[in-house]
């Protein structure tokens, strides 16, 4: 891919290793690095509830460290205390 980026579009669904199940309209990605955008609203099931944001980005600084998932533009996030008990 000479841009080395990709445009998904759609029903976009994300899950991660520690149990987030993300999911947005739009992601544009690049291929060779872990640097995940969504430039519109994500909708994503936690282990500890349920979250709405109006943008994500998904990425590690440096290879080797943790990955970073930053929600941003109006986070809201509804707790929900059984899911952490079990």
């Amino acid at each position: 891919m000479p841009k080395d980026r990709a445009d998904l579009e759609g029903n976009v669904v994300i899950e991660t290793s520690n149990n987030y199940m993300i999911e947005s309209d739009r992601l544009t990605t690049q291929m060779t690095n872990l640097d995940v955008r969504s430039p519109g609203p994500v909708q994503a099931q936690t282990p500890i509830g349920t979250l709405n944001a109006g943008s994500m980005v998904i990425s590690t600084s440096n290879e080797g460290e943790a990955t970073q998932l930053i929600f941003k533009n109006g986070v809201k996030l509804i707790y929900d205390p059984k899911l952490v008990e079990e």
